[in-house]
């Protein structure tokens, strides 16, 4: 089940804990999972962010075979407000699911403060055997939160998908995996609409396309706007979000050296 992972960083290069970047958390992710391949589509102000990740030696992405491939996005395509998977994008960069043989894509954005296993959200997505598996977080005010929500039926299937939700809701983590013949089977279908997310036309396309679900327990500190920016922030003064995040032995979140850092 090999698997290569692409990462919208729109916002990825934005600073938190005065250590870390947003992108440090999706990079430790797939690293972790024991990804080698990952590809990261940069907006057109992109100098900061590749001064972070240069080559990928943080996360083990410097690499003769795979690595890390940062990919310039279109310059209209990732500051489409909300845009996280805009079809512009990934088509310009098509050639990163062609030259791999991978089996699944793991499609992640940059704007989550959590650390994930996705180990079991691979494997769940292996034995369904659906093109599409995406990951959801239960969360009880739907209303405050800005995304994409998951109605789900009773076999666990995305039954449709909504912009806004309210009371208990299953609100989209920004993070599905694909196959990945399928993913370019998908590009060529809609390419006509590259204007257009890719979750829009998942959501607009529902009823052809058979999705699963896999469900995150952990915490997901989800970063949209200035006001959800403080909020996460705050949350890393409670001592159980901190030790999760941060302080697992076999998951942990690597960043450019301190010494690496050049002169500010």
């Amino acid at each position: 089940m090999k698997t290569i992972g692409l990462i919208s960083a729109n916002y990825g290069s934005s600073e938190y804990g005065g250590r870390y970047r947003l992108i440090d958390f999706a990079l430790s992710n797939m690293a972790n999972a024991g990804i080698t391949t990952v590809g990261v589509i940069a907006p057109a102000d992109s100098g900061s962010l590749i001064d972070h990740i240069g080559v990928g030696n943080p996360w083990s992405l410097a690499r003769k075979r795979g690595g890390l491939f940062v990919m310039p996005g279109s310059v209209y395509g990732m500051q489409k407000s909300g845009s996280r998977f805009l079809m512009r994008d990934l088509l310009k960069c098509d050639r990163f699911f062609y030259k791999d043989d991978a089996d699944y894509v793991i499609m992640s954005g940059s704007t989550d403060v959590c650390n994930m296993d996705f180990g079991p959200f691979i494997k769940a997505h292996a034995e369904s055997g659906k093109p599409i598996t995406m990951m959801y977080k239960k969360v009880p005010r739907g209303e405050e939160f800005h995304g994409y929500f998951l109605d789900i039926n009773e076999n666990g299937d995305v039954a449709a998908i909504h912009n806004e939700s309210f009371g208990w809701s299953n609100y989209f983590a920004d993070c599905f995996i694909i196959n990945r013949t399928y993913m370019l089977d998908f590009l060529k279908w809609y390419k006509a609409l590259e204007y257009m997310d890719m979750i829009e036309l998942l959501r607009d396309n529902k009823a052809n396309i058979d999705i699963g679900t896999f469900e995150f327990r952990g915490y997901l500190g989800k970063i949209k706007n200035p006001w959800e920016f403080l909020k996460v922030n705050q949350g890393m003064t409670d001592y159980d979000i901190r030790n999760e995040v941060f302080c697992n032995p076999e998951r942990p979140i690597f960043t450019k050296a301190q010494e690496m850092l050049g002169i500010q």
